[in-house]
């Protein structure tokens, strides 16, 4: 058996444990409806029932799809990848029922996944910028407090006094200070350049919390 095959079993028998009532309800309404307008005198062998069922299903196929590859055994907390969403998709493209409203209900969910994918890999990015930024300036301020120690010190020379005082040792503790965050921004830099964009647990609440309330309406 195919970990495909083992992962779509898995999650029909998490659908009927996971099946709500009041979604199924409130979506069959909003089906009957669309029907008595769009399609007053014309008869389907398909009932709104079964394609609320659908619709719902679907829902929450996605979300326990979420949770299972966030929560892979493999990895050390919660994440997910791109290849792991694009999973996710090919799944939702496999979905044979091709009702016009299941298959608009697909198609905006892969979307909104494709558009999760590309968030994903512009936070990855950002993140480095970011380091990169803050790693420049903690470069540029121990420039600066370096140059500010070295005067110090000519002048208190052309004084002909002893050049290493209080004041001079502060620079000093300044300056490896800014190198120690110098040298974490660098090694956070080369991490993420050698990892593959992923999103964190907090990522994937609030994506899940954004797609509850973008479908609960619907």
């Amino acid at each position: 058996m195919s970990a495909n095959v083992t992962l779509n079993d898995y999650i029909a028998l998490e659908l009927k444990k996971a099946e709500d009532n009041n979604v199924v309800k409130s979506i069959t309404h909003a089906i009957k409806k669309e029907y008595e307008n769009c399609y007053p005198n014309e008869k389907t062998e398909e009932k709104p029932e079964d394609i609320a069922k659908d619709y719902a299903k679907i829902l929450n196929m996605t979300n326990l799809s979420l949770k299972m590859f966030a929560n892979s055994h493999y990895k050390l907390s919660p994440s997910l990848e791109s290849s792991d969403i694009e999973q996710i998709k090919k799944s939702l493209n496999n979905y044979a029922n091709k009702h016009e409203t299941i298959v608009a209900l697909k198609k905006e969910l892969i979307n909104d996944l494709t558009e999760f994918q590309t968030q994903i890999k512009t936070k990855h990015i950002q993140k480095i910028a970011s380091l990169k930024e803050q790693k420049q300036l903690c470069e540029k301020q121990a420039q600066i407090y370096d140059f500010q120690k070295n005067k110090l010190i000519m002048d208190r020379l052309s004084k002909i006094v002893w050049p290493y005082d209080a004041k001079t040792k502060e620079y000093d503790s300044k300056i490896a200070t800014l190198q120690s965050q110098i040298n974490q921004c660098t090694q956070k830099i080369l991490d993420l350049q050698q990892k593959r964009p992923m999103a964190n647990e907090k990522d994937i609440l609030l994506y899940q919390m954004y797609l509850k309330e973008k479908y609960a309406n619907k």
